[in-house]
């Protein structure tokens, strides 16, 4: 009779904290690429129209948006008339309490 390997121990077979913290990474990515699409629509871009001021390809954002790859948020942040949309719908997704408020001041010129 051949000789029995010994069996694995249980406790390789439970979930560890790199396992747990790449769940956690995929949850956060998504949530950006949610914020992201917000952002777009905040501004009122269509994904073309993004992926032109952005200058990168609209496959590229579409796979940024839902999360099969990292953002770059700072490429977005970059285009100065997208990045108040951003940020409020970065805050938006922060949760915690987050309240955003938009505010018009008006100011008249003598």
């Amino acid at each position: 009779m051949p000789p029995m390997l010994p069996e694995a121990p249980r406790a390789a077979l439970l979930p560890t904290a790199e396992k747990m913290a790449k769940a956690d990474l995929r949850k956060a990515e998504n949530a950006a690429g949610q914020a992201i699409e917000r952002a777009r629509q905040l501004r009122g871009w269509s994904l073309k129209e993004l992926s032109g001021a952005a200058q990168r390809g609209e496959r590229q954002l579409a796979r940024w948006i839902d999360g099969t790859e990292h953002s770059q948020l700072d490429t977005l942040f970059a285009i100065d008339s997208f990045r108040q949309p951003l940020i409020i719908a970065l805050a938006e997704r922060a949760g915690l309490g987050v309240i955003v408020q938009t505010t018009i001041t008006l100011q008249k010129v003598a």
